[in-house]
């Protein structure tokens, strides 16, 4: 196996074997959090009304003639 000679080598080195540990720790950190998130919507829909009212708000932008309206999301009857 070839050894690499010289300080700007390592130092190299070692911050590549930090930018794919911290690469890691973020795949691990999403994943963990998309768990979290599908686990949260198996038990109810969420409630956004703030994305609603950008939805509303980008939908009606344009000087059309149409006008949106999203009254908001319902958790369904069980």
């Amino acid at each position: 196996m070839r050894t690499f000679v010289g300080q700007a080598a390592l130092h190299t080195g070692r911050w590549l074997h930090r930018l794919v540990q911290l690469a890691l720790a973020l795949i691990v950190l999403a994943a963990a959090a998309l768990g979290v998130l599908s686990w949260r919507l198996a038990q109810a829909p969420l409630d956004l009304p703030w994305l609603a009212r950008r939805l509303e708000a980008a939908a009606n932008a344009d000087d059309r003639d149409l006008h949106v309206r999203i009254g908001g999301t319902m958790r369904p009857a069980r």
